[in-house]
């Protein structure tokens, strides 16, 4: 009985763990009992169940193992309800590495901290700094991908201005392409407002392009990335000792650390070539400084000179942060104003502080004269619109908007107004009064101007990174004032936000991060949840704005309501942090879904990854009351378009990420006049193939998709899109070749599936790039039946060397400029040619004909007979 009972734990686990891997979804958006699932291998769970038996708590204490039966629930064969369908695809997991944090607690954390001496403040300081480059750098190598983005090569456009000329006008830099080392593009000069005497000057600050010249002059942009790491890692270990120094907690210190620098908004800042970034050291400087003199330390000379250098640099970075500048520099005085030290030594002290900023400022105030012929800072923005009314909402929204909050990311952060409230021990009740007047006065200015999100796409929280070491403060206080019951519960949110930092900078190359769009439908939460529609049930400031602010209350009052509820029962800390988890999951998403009007289920990314598992050989089945039986998947799922975003009108349909597989259009028309519905995959400029809807009624479209592809696109004219309504059927799935469809083109004798991005399609055939190679698949119309395609191959304006590829099919041809070829490839046994086409060489239009703006490496020309 007692092995029987050790084994409970561990077998729960392994059961979760097969549920979770496997590949679950729901026949159709209008039940959540039908359910067709294709299973995991059985090994997954032998090898769950062996992991799982070494932890000892699963094998003592099969009790801590219960949260993972959450990931089991979804594939039972009774009824079903759409919020326990919350736990599947990759939230499957969740409930699983809750039972592990169940299991074991805090103790091992405690334990290698102890090991490594990390509750010692000296080397906790230094493993901060050690640990924050790391992460930097990490992520920067796991976003290796991402060229310069957003205002990157602006900012990388002035650095070279200023190593190659000497001054700030950058339009003979975009005139040269300076930027092509690290730009791809054609990058136009982003600026508002012309110089004085009509220069060039990019609305961008110089301070960064500064900072990152001397190792961008060696190393390029890797040396300016280097750069951001060293100064955010920097300011990253003096937020750990700023919330050491204001609670003598190194516990409290670590966990304020690991709240604000385990974040997507610290990471993806990190290493970005933004002024946010650099903005967190000075800012962590002045209140390290405003801590210090807060527990009565007189500081030495060196270190205010040191901090007030710093304070001075922020507006150089961005005009936004000289109100960070200017109010923590005022509060900061005025602390020096009043300590205890004799006279000589405040003004000592208060002169080693001003002394820089001041100069700076006038300096920074001239700038803007000699360049704008304006003292005021916001000349180079020219007029802009600014609304009072704005404030409000958007700050809520740079801490809880489920595309752009910090908090949303990162729950610990909302500890910071526990903390705010709270009576600091080691420090003084003054203190969070000024560090809530420094916040309150930066937000009011940012959120003024609609664009708190920071550009389009965007970071999450990318203006709130400078004021990240102002919120460590009241963090560590939060931290120190409450009992292991609450710290539990904070240490689970930081982890939470660890944890969702890893995803989001791990997935589709940060993509969960960075491509937010005004949406209201947060990717990361898309991704997390592909039946059951997480997106619609955290607060959107865009899905419904004017009641953002209300739903923002009710999802932090139903959460603090529980918690407090959860707490008086006296329940082990572990236990009351796992039950509040699920019960906050388990209550806000239909509460949610009511509040916002949204549908419970949006299965579309579900059905396609059980067609996709299908076709890499999983089984599927049919799962239902009193049923879990094998089922053929055609004719089984009935795929309805997503949810639609807010930002725009939407087409009929659009689905992304679909795996290869027999599909059939059903379109239902309730207009008696004819229209087309077309159908696009991919980037691609037009339609991959027009339906003919004649007038009112039912009618099926099947078509193929040989290859998974990044988008589908079912469309029709705008004027016609009320009276239509389009379902997605499945004939069956298909084995993914393993190259994605990137676009595709429809010709006028065939059809063209892109397998790269090395051909550029138009209207009437595509370009190869120069010096690489093209594949893609031709698939002839089947209503003219042929045994070969033909190929006309022109060669652009430079001599050429051209291979064309399919099958046992060679070719090679050297072709002088503008010569032509015909060639016939043969046709595969399915009735298409998978083709690959090699340029030797190329040429850039631009560079050919003055005239021309093109400046694409071109190599040769293909269209289809």
């Amino acid at each position: 009985m007692n092995r029987l009972r050790q084994g409970l734990g561990p077998l729960i686990i392994a059961l979760a763990a097969w549920c979770a891997a496997g590949t679950l979804a729901v026949a159709s958006a209008d039940s959540a009992t039908a359910r067709i699932a294709a299973p995991a291998p059985f090994w997954i769970a032998l090898g769950a169940f062996a992991v799982a038996i070494a932890v000892r708590p699963w094998r003592d204490s099969p009790w801590t193992a219960a949260p993972a039966l959450l990931a089991v629930l979804p594939w039972l064969p009774v009824p079903m309800s759409p919020v326990f369908l919350i736990w599947t695809g990759p939230m499957a997991w969740a409930p699983i590495l809750l039972s592990l944090a169940l299991a074991i607690g805090l103790a091992p954390i405690r334990r290698v901290f102890t090991l490594f001496n990390l509750f010692e403040p000296d080397d906790a300081t230094v493993a901060a700094l050690v640990l924050a480059g790391l992460l930097g750098g990490g992520s920067a190598w796991a976003a290796n991908g991402l060229s310069p983005g957003g205002d990157e090569p602006h900012y990388l456009i002035i650095t070279q201005s200023l190593l190659k000329d000497g001054d700030l006008d950058i339009e003979n830099n975009h005139a040269r392409r300076d930027y092509a080392s690290y730009f791809g593009g054609n990058l136009r000069p982003d600026l508002l407002v012309r110089g004085v005497h009509g220069e060039a000057y990019s609305v961008h600050a110089p301070g960064v392009p500064v900072l990152v010249a001397p190792l961008f002059q060696f190393f390029g942009y890797t040396g300016a990335r280097l750069m951001i790491i060293l100064l955010t890692s920097i300011g990253a270990m003096l937020i750990w000792r700023l919330s050491w120094r204001a609670t003598d907690s190194p516990e409290a210190a670590w966990f304020a650390w690991a709240a604000v620098v385990l974040t997507p908004t610290f990471v993806m800042q990190s290493f970005s070539v933004f002024p946010d970034g650099p903005g967190l050291l000075p800012t962590a400087a002045g209140v390290l400084l405003l801590v210090q003199l807060s527990r009565g330390d007189i500081p030495g000379v060196l270190p205010t000179t040191l901090t007030g250098v710093a304070l001075a640099a922020l507006p150089w970075m961005h005009t936004r942060f000289a109100l960070i500048a200017g109010a923590l520099g005022a509060v900061v005085a005025l602390r020096m104003v009043t300590m205890d030290a004799p006279a000589k030594v405040r003004a000592g002290r208060l002169i080693a502080l001003l002394i820089v900023p001041i100069a700076s400022a006038l300096a920074w105030f001239y700038y803007f004269s000699v360049l704008y012929g304006s003292f005021d800072p916001r000349a180079q923005y020219g007029p802009q619109q600014q609304e009072l009314a704005w404030i409000g909402p958007a700050i809520l929204g740079l801490f809880f908007d489920g595309q752009f909050g910090l908090a949303a990311y990162a729950p610990a952060v909302a500890v910071v107004f526990v903390g705010l409230v709270m009576r600091p021990e080691k420090a003084s009740r003054r203190l969070l009064l000024e560090i809530g007047v420094v916040v309150l006065l930066y937000l009011a200015a940012v959120t003024t101007v609609r664009m708190w999100w920071a550009g389009r796409p965007a970071a999450p929280a990318r203006f709130m990174m400078a004021l990240l070491p102002l919120l460590a403060v009241p963090l560590a206080v939060a931290w120190s004032r409450v009992k292991e019951t609450t710290r539990t519960l904070f240490a689970g949110l930081a982890g939470f936000g660890a944890a969702t930092t890893v995803l989001v900078l791990l997935v589709d190359g940060a993509s969960l991060a960075l491509k937010n769009d005004r949406t209201a439908q947060p990717l990361w939460l898309e991704w997390l949840s592909p039946v059951a529609d997480l997106s619609r049930v955290w607060p959107s400031f865009f899905w419904q704005e004017p009641r953002f602010p209300l739903h923002v209350l009710l999802v932090v009052g139903m959460a603090v309501g529980l918690w407090l509820v959860i707490k008086q029962r006296g329940l082990k800390p572990r236990v009351a942090a796992s039950l509040w988890a699920i019960a906050a999951v388990t209550i806000l998403a239909p509460i949610g879904w009511a509040y916002t009007g949204a549908a419970p289920l949006d299965p579309a990314p579900s059905q396609l990854g059980v067609i996709r598992a299908v076709g890499a050989g999983a089984s599927s089945w049919s799962i239902g009351p009193g049923r879990f039986a094998r089922q053929n998947i055609k004719g089984a799922l009935a795929i309805d378009p997503q949810q639609a975003s807010v930002i725009e009108p939407p087409p009929l349909m659009r689905l992304s990420d679909v795996p290869a597989g027999r599909y059939v259009a059903r379109v239902r028309s309730t207009s008696a006049f004819p229209t087309d519905v077309r159908l696009s995959i991919g980037r691609s400029s037009g339609p991959w193939r027009v339906f003919a809807i004649p007038g009112a009624g039912e009618f099926s479209f099947p078509f193929l998709v040989p290859a998974s592809v990044g988008s589908l696109v079912v469309d029709s004219d705008p004027a016609a899109r009320a009276a239509l309504s389009v379902q997605l059927g499945v004939d069956g799935a298909v084995k993914d070749p393993g190259l994605p469809i990137r676009a595709a083109s429809q010709y006028a004798a065939a059809g063209v599936l892109f397998l790269d991005d090395n051909a550029y399609p138009e209207k009437e055939g595509f370009w190869v790039r120069g010096r690489q190679d093209a594949q893609f698949v031709v698939v002839p119309d089947p209503s003219a039946p042929a045994t070969v395609v033909r190929l006309l191959v022109r060669n652009g304006a430079a001599p050429n060397q051209v291979s064309v590829e399919s099958g046992t099919f060679q070719r090679l041809l050297v072709m002088t400029p503008g010569q032509e070829q015909d060639i016939e490839v043969p046709l595969g046994a399915g009735g298409s040619a998978a083709v690959r086409v090699a340029s030797g060489d190329g040429f850039v239009p631009a560079e050919k004909d003055p005239n021309s703006t093109d400046r694409r490496t071109l190599g040769v020309w293909i269209s289809i007979r």
